[in-house]
């Protein structure tokens, strides 16, 4: 038989262990719900993506407005925060906005060591070329257009 003592020790420990395993399961179940958040918030941001790159050729004010009201891109993976980057500098050219190219030019270098920014490295050897043409850099862009 169990005396009192012993009894209210595994009493005890039994709502530990219980209070522990609540805790875990809680706790699975945020980070599952955080990545399901953290995906949809990541397609919800590409989808944007894809609505501004669509205005590019008939209305690029359009996409500035789709591109300066999402929110988090400092939070998005590289992927996403260059290609945010260069539809901006995209829209620079036709909107006269080259100092907002220069930025995305300078954002993008950030992630210079990505793959994706290895992938995209004409587009953006393009990009800081014709930045360096506006500012009459003319024998740097002409090397950048080289390098593209």
């Amino acid at each position: 038989m169990l005396d009192a003592y012993n009894y209210s020790e595994l009493t005890h420990s039994s709502i530990v262990e219980v209070k522990l395993l609540r805790l875990f399961v809680i706790s699975w179940l945020i980070l599952l719900c955080s990545k399901h958040v953290f995906a949809n918030d990541f397609n919800t941001f590409e989808k944007k993506l894809d609505e501004a790159e669509d205005y590019l050729t008939v209305n690029p004010a359009q996409s500035i407005t789709i591109l300066e009201n999402l929110t988090g891109l400092q939070l998005m993976p590289p992927e996403l925060f260059i290609r945010w980057h260069l539809i901006y500098a995209r829209t620079a050219v036709p909107t006269s906005h080259y100092d907002e190219l220069y930025t995305s030019i300078d954002a993008i270098f950030q992630h210079h060591q990505t793959d994706y920014f290895k992938q995209k490295l004409t587009t953006i050897m393009s990009a800081l070329g014709i930045w360096l043409r506006h500012a009459e850099y003319l024998d740097d862009a002409q090397y950048s257009f080289k390098c593209a």
